[in-house]
């Protein structure tokens, strides 16, 4: 660590440790000791903690330790930038059909909202850091829609399996309340097995959706109440439930069942 001499009166492009979260501070005195409120100071970009050693009566000078910080921020952006390439490469007609391009897109978009998710949680004064920077993620990956589940991932778009057609007879309109899959699969006549499989899980897979969300609004419910409470408690900068994840998950959700224009 080097060190730093400036007069009180020339600082410029700094934070000083009551502009900066207070999870930040608590950090940095477990590691390195009491932070000085009057003389530690940090850069604008939180890079680097400048801690006071000793200060000069006469000429208002300040010795100052520089610390490098850790940079969580700047990973989470490269996580971005590669999330956001792989977005516009699945949005290619190449990129569309292509499966591979389709799982690492996945996986990507998982890894970048779990570190997220981690970082508002554990490193608040870095995620604040570089919040506003971050463009809204969407899971359509510029057209391309995908779903993720233990058969593997399954992947569609508008064009991505034009080739396979498949020549059934209408249905006729039924009301919901007496649906039955059976009969529908019936009235199809589908002599493929494994077409009759896919098609009745791909319809019973919105029963299953819907009793989850009536499993989630009490839940949300509940949540609310035990944030409040925790919160009338102990006022901080602490993340109860990952509001904000939850909100980006679902606003990716109504985009996959939005009628097409």
């Amino acid at each position: 660590m080097g060190k730093f001499k400036y007069k009180l009166n020339e600082r410029s492009e700094i934070l000083k440790p009551k502009d900066v979260d207070p999870s930040l501070l608590k950090r940095l005195e477990a590691q390195y000791g009491p932070v000085d409120m009057e003389h530690d100071f940090f850069s604008s970009d939180l890079k680097t903690y400048f801690k006071a050693d000793s200060v000069n009566p006469e000429t208002g000078s300040v010795s100052s330790r520089i610390i490098k910080l850790a940079s969580f921020a700047e990973s989470l952006q490269k996580l971005h930038s590669t999330l956001e390439a792989l977005k516009a490469l699945s949005a290619t007609p190449e990129g569309k059909t292509d499966k591979k391009v389709i799982e690492t897109l996945v996986k990507v978009r998982e890894a970048f909202n779990g570190f997220r998710t981690y970082l508002r949680k554990y490193y608040p004064d870095q995620y604040e850091a570089i919040k506003s920077q971050l463009d809204e993620i969407s899971t359509t990956g510029g057209g391309a829609t995908f779903t993720s589940g233990t058969e593997g991932e399954n992947y569609a778009t508008s064009k991505a399996f034009s080739k396979y057609k498949y020549k059934v007879k209408k249905p006729k309109q039924l009301n919901e309340a007496d649906f039955n899959v059976d009969s529908f699969i019936k009235d199809l006549n589908i002599t493929n097995p494994n077409l009759v499989t896919w098609i009745t899980k791909r319809i019973e897979a919105f029963d299953t959706l819907e009793r989850q969300l009536n499993l989630l609004v009490p839940m949300l419910q509940q949540a609310k109440k035990e944030t409040i409470k925790q919160y009338s408690q102990r006022p901080s900068f602490a993340v109860i439930y990952g509001t904000d994840l939850a909100e980006e998950y679902l606003t990716d959700i109504i985009e996959l069942f939005k009628q097409p224009q």
